[in-house]
């Protein structure tokens, strides 16, 4: 991990220069563009809503689920 980023789970990287709104745009496009399929999208979404709303002693999990008709249905989570 480069200097001047956050880690966050599911090897999505948030800038810790920019301000949150840019910064989670940002970077929700690039979860859209470099996603190879839905579920791999669905964990980064998860881990950029852990990495936005976890604070120091107060941490958050995320779990997505996402049916769809005639479609199995995709799970995505923060948690290992």
């Amino acid at each position: 991990m480069t200097s001047g980023t956050t880690p966050t789970p599911n090897a999505v990287s948030v800038p810790a220069s920019a301000s949150a709104s840019e910064s989670t745009a940002g970077t929700l496009q690039d979860l859209v563009l470099d996603s190879g399929d839905v579920e791999k999208f669905l964990d980064g979404l998860a881990g950029l809503a852990v990495a936005r709303l976890s604070s120091p002693g107060n941490d958050v999990l995320c779990g997505v689920t996402l049916l769809r008709p005639r479609k199995a249905e995709t799970v995505a989570s923060s948690s290992e």
